[in-house]
């Protein structure tokens, strides 16, 4: 007697370990899904350094910056897009949208209008995997 439930007491340690085992597993296979399947659940929140100040002026007709990547990258990494428009017009100077895998991001715009015009450029910076995973900042900028 003493034998069977010893057995049983095993069979319903090892059905026990046995279901954790999977549940843990399972638990790890969902965030692993969750990310190709657009979720952020292992992705870190996009957060972006430029280096341009709130308002630049430009000896010359164009202007370079970096968009330095502070937070993780993400495995597929990111969409970076730059849009700069004129503040009087609303038209468009410059625009570009590139794909990245590296932290540091150089653009220059060229060419600034002429006639001390300020434009705004606006960055955003989406993760390729995870499209509301993004980060957006501006700049204005002025050639002088």
């Amino acid at each position: 007697m003493k034998k069977l439930v010893f057995c049983g007491a095993m069979v319903c340690a090892l059905v026990l370990f046995t279901a954790c085992g999977k549940g843990s597993s399972g638990g790890g296979g969902s965030a692993g899904g969750g990310t190709t399947g657009g979720t952020t659940s292992t992705e870190e929140k996009l957060s972006v350094k430029l280096s341009a100040a709130a308002i630049e002026t430009s000896p010359s007709s164009s202007f370079t910056f970096t968009a330095d990547i502070q937070s993780k990258l993400p495995a597929g990494g990111v969409t970076i897009k730059v849009d700069v428009k004129r503040d009087d017009t609303n038209a468009s100077v410059y625009s570009i949208q590139a794909n990245s895998s590296v932290l540091s991001n150089r653009f220059t715009i060229s060419p600034l209008p002429p006639g001390q015009v300020y434009c705004t450029a606006t960055i955003t910076v989406t993760s390729a995997a995870t499209a509301t995973n993004s980060w957006t900042g501006s700049f204005k900028v002025l050639w002088k």
